[in-house]
């Protein structure tokens, strides 16, 4: 499942936009793996959701790559240290092209 599979985590830190429904906000992208997504928000959606999430892979020496992907809320937790929800995200069937591009910015 998506914990586990953060053991190979790559840090991330940058804004993200999350959609539910027709309401988008910003969030704050923390870490990504190729099957999911930990992000700081201000509300703490209920396990199971659903939810867009458009971020950017951005590493020194490479191109930057946006990504739009569907994801299914795994866990969430208070977290004092960010000062907002930590939301552990997983991806719902990415397409080739952004699965490629997540494994490439692991590497």
């Amino acid at each position: 499942m998506f914990a586990a599979s953060f053991n190979n985590r790559r840090i991330l830190k940058s804004v993200a936009t999350v959609t539910i429904g027709e309401q988008s906000v910003e969030v704050h992208a923390l870490e990504v793996d190729p099957n999911g997504i930990a992000l700081i928000a201000t509300f703490n959606p209920p396990v199971g959701t659903e939810m867009l999430v458009a971020f950017v892979l951005s590493r020194a020496g490479r191109p930057a790559v946006a990504l739009r992907l569907q994801t299914r809320v795994t866990h969430t937790i208070l977290s004092r240290t960010y000062n907002g929800f930590r939301l552990n995200c997983s991806f719902i069937d990415p397409d080739p092209d952004s699965l490629q591009a997540l494994q490439q910015f692991m590497h």
